[in-house]
């Protein structure tokens, strides 16, 4: 019994340590050309069974991003990005203040759209930077009540160039 619980406890750390609920599927890059700023969004899922709670972002390793802020739609199929006319479907708001919950399967997404009840649908992490160039965005999240990282340097390797 001692050596199916120690092989339990085994594979369920294994299989903890290689879960990655959180994805990221895209980025926008906004130039505001009239005051030389840049701002980013990371359109971030969650494939996971449970909630996950964004607790810091740091920009290159250990440097904090001049602001950053959780995008969620609502009852909206429309991406989370920054558009010169807001989306009122779209809510910015502290990354503290909402949770990132699993991705709705195709039906539960046709159903939110038609029911139109606040249903959270689309995340994105927006983000600024003032010392360029950023190389990676590192994401620290709370999921099933642990801690875990995620640095994302995909779509930032031709800013470090």
């Amino acid at each position: 019994m001692c050596v199916l619980t120690i092989i339990g406890l085994v594979s369920a750390t294994t299989w903890y340590q290689i879960t990655d609920p959180l994805t990221n599927e895209g980025l926008q890059q906004v130039n505001y050309q009239d005051v030389g700023q840049k701002e980013y969004v990371l359109e971030l899922s969650n494939v996971g069974n449970g909630k996950i709670d964004i607790l810091s972002v740091m920009i290159n390793g250990d440097n904090t991003p001049d602001t950053v802020q959780l995008g969620v739609t609502y009852d909206s199929a429309a991406m989370v990005q920054v558009l010169s006319n807001p989306d009122p479907a779209l809510k910015f708001t502290d990354i503290h203040a909402s949770s990132i919950y699993p991705k709705l399967s195709l039906k539960e997404f046709h159903a939110a759209l038609e029911k139109k009840v606040q249903t959270p649908m689309q995340y994105g992490l927006r983000f600024r930077y003032e010392k360029q160039p950023i190389q990676s965005v590192t994401i620290r999240y709370k999921y099933l009540g642990f801690t875990k990282v995620k640095t994302i340097t995909r779509w930032f390797n031709d800013e470090a160039k």
